[in-house]
């Protein structure tokens, strides 16, 4: 049986079996996936991202490179190292603390620009796929590249001192200079302190290896869909910001090489196939993910405006049983947040029943003593 002719109503699944929601304050139609394929979908991925069995550090690595390029904690202090919370049974920052200042695990500028780490093995790959064709620099990018090329490494305050130029006004040019991997930041430890050098002298090899654009691109959509089981070209956008053409080309050249399968407007791995026959195994849970999880990240074209109301916006997403059920609402500080309410898309019913599981996911990424949450579905606590 083929699973892509068994007569699922065709259209774009999110996470929670459905079809593309309305826009805010528009009716609409919502396109429904088949119920026990979009349960199988979930409950794969909640298995292939380990929620329910978390790896250990020996497992660690596998799945960091998976993810990657891997994202900071959503407004976390400058400096600290990406998580990959929940999916891990041990504190999965202390040891890429490590790994970074040791720069086996390393910083760079590739979503669109924002700061992502990568293992320092795989920066052909990443090169490959991010970076653009070369373009005149502007004068002050000149400039620093020649102060580093004759200075060696610096930190900002001695290129104040060098150039004569403000700290203001450095960073984000070497923020562009980073975005074209021209330049390296070694965020060695959490300290703003950090030394800026030449990427070419921090990495001499790393152009060995370097592939077309868009295989590197398929490589990494192959990655995504093995975490993700079914993707599509909006999923894959959304995570790492590659333009749609590209995309779309590269989606092209893997269902060319029989790498990935059409169904329902997206695609699946081969191997997949023959498990989304079967009958899902039951996962359950409840877990608040942070706005720049690789989860959340690649469903947030759907995502983005589900939640928040009175100026209050999502600090974490819900995840419960595998599927986008809701979100805690409040303000992000330099500090301890505000947490005002938890909005949920469950019944009245289930909402009290899950009541005690949500407000510990919520323990789990907020001390209650810092920032205790004041409301559930509106009432006070």
């Amino acid at each position: 049986m083929d699973i892509r002719k068994e007569g699922f109503p065709a259209g774009k699944i999110r996470l929670d079996g459905t079809g593309e929601a309305p826009e805010k304050g528009k009716k609409g139609r919502k396109n429904k996936m088949d119920e026990r394929l979009a349960k199988r979908i979930a409950a794969l991925r909640l298995e292939r991202q380990r929620f329910n069995s978390p790896v250990d550090e020996a497992g660690y690595e596998a799945l960091f490179r998976q993810m990657s390029p891997v994202r900071c904690v959503y407004w976390s202090a400058p400096g600290n190292p990406p998580e990959l919370f929940p999916r891990t049974a041990f504190d999965d920052a202390a040891l890429c603390f490590r790994l970074r200042a040791r720069q086996e695990v390393v910083k760079g500028r590739f979503q669109g620009g924002g700061i992502g780490y990568i293992f320092a093995g795989e920066w052909p790959l990443f090169l490959s796929a991010y970076r653009k064709a070369p373009a005149r620099l502007s004068l002050p990018e000149e400039e620093l590249l020649r102060l580093l090329e004759r200075e060696g490494p610096l930190n900002i305050g001695l290129m104040r001192e060098l150039t004569g130029l403000r700290a203001k006004d450095i960073t984000p040019i070497l923020h562009k200079l980073q975005t074209k991997f021209l330049v390296f930041e070694d965020q060695a430890d959490n300290e703003g302190d950090r030394s800026w050098q030449l990427f070419r002298q921090a990495f001499p090899h790393a152009e060995e290896g370097i592939l077309p654009k868009i295989e590197a691109i398929a490589i990494l959509l192959l990655r995504f869909c093995r975490l993700n089981v079914w993707i599509d070209e909006r999923m894959a956008v959304s995570y790492y910001r590659f333009a749609a053409r590209e995309v779309k080309a590269a989606f092209a050249a893997l269902a060319g090489q029989g790498k990935l399968l059409p169904l329902e407007g997206g695609w699946i791995a081969p191997e997949d196939e023959a498990l989304l026959r079967t009958e899902a195994t039951p996962q359950s849970g409840v877990f608040a993910l942070h706005r720049n999880d690789f989860l959340v990240k690649s469903l947030e074209h759907q995502l983005a405006g589900r939640y928040g109301r009175d100026g209050l916006e999502a600090l974490w997403y819900l995840l419960i049983d595998g599927e986008f059920q809701g979100a805690v609402l409040g303000r992000f500080h330099n500090g301890p947040y505000e947490l005002e309410d938890v909005e949920l898309t469950l019944s009245s019913e289930e909402a009290q029943r899950r009541r005690p599981e949500i407000l510990a996911a919520v323990e789990r990424v907020s001390d209650p003593f810092l920032s205790p949450l004041r409301r559930y579905l509106g009432e006070a606590l």
